[in-house]
């Protein structure tokens, strides 16, 4: 019996402001069995605001916060995403 192990490595780039993609994505286009996952909180934020649909932080009493997120901030969450994965993939294949 042979047993092939394969290692995946999760990366989360976040999504505040100020990241780099292009350079961060032309470093990540080296390595093999990853799989991104971005978060695109800054392009939410911006975005919500401009449809005047301002985001709601929940703070816990220990300080922790969380985006309250209703069917209407999810359609917009989903809008921005999909418009961030097609940057991604358009500038994964100009590498």
């Amino acid at each position: 019996m042979i047993v092939v192990m394969v290692v995946v490595v999760v990366v989360k780039i976040g999504g505040g402001k100020g990241i780099d993609y292009e350079l961060f994505l032309q470093d990540f286009a080296n390595y093999k069995n990853t799989i991104l996952v971005h978060g695109g909180s800054h392009e939410l934020d911006k975005i919500s605001k401009k449809l005047d649909k301002p985001p709601l932080i929940l703070k816990s009493d220990n300080g922790s916060t969380s985006r309250f997120t209703d069917r209407e901030t999810m359609e917009i969450f989903n809008m921005v995403l999909c418009r961030k994965k097609q940057q991604i993939k358009a500038t994964l294949l100009n590498l």
